[in-house]
């Protein structure tokens, strides 16, 4: 009796240290965030039109006065990803503050898989169209 208890309880602790993540390789960075700057009275693309270049460009967290160049894709957008707790980011345009951005950004686990989940976003100080199924706001510069 005492053997198979033993048997059993040696079972059962192999069984509960075993996890189920360990081989499961799925961390999802966040999501980047796109913004399009564009002439507010003709709707033209300024970084594709040259009026900026990256180094125009620069992007400070609120939080921390992180300053950082601003990276813009292919598409001549500017990429932002947010990590745990979000922030407040302030666009500088050729050295001059332009508009705000403020996301929250919340890690998130749903099985053995990790992701970042995005709400409350606000953009402040300039006027804007937001499309949703590419997540790039469409900031209108004077």
């Amino acid at each position: 009796m005492n053997k198979l208890f033993y048997c059993l309880m040696l079972l059962s602790i192999f069984i509960l240290s075993c996890n189920k993540c360990e081989d499961i390789d799925c961390f999802t960075p966040p999501l980047p965030i796109y913004f399009e700057l564009i002439d507010s009275q003709t709707g033209e693309n300024l970084i594709e039109n040259g009026t900026f270049r990256e180094n125009d460009i620069l992007l400070i967290n609120t939080s921390n006065n992180d300053e950082k160049q601003a990276f813009s894709t292919d598409s001549n957008k500017i990429e932002v990803a947010f990590w745990n707790g979000g922030g407040t980011i302030a666009f500088l345009l050729k050295g001059e503050p332009r508009f705000n951005f403020s996301i929250r950004a919340e890690s998130k686990t749903n099985g053995c898989c990790s992701f970042t989940e995005y709400s409350n976003q606000s953009l402040t100080n300039a006027d804007y169209e937001e499309d949703e199924s590419t997540d790039t706001y469409r900031v209108k510069i004077d």
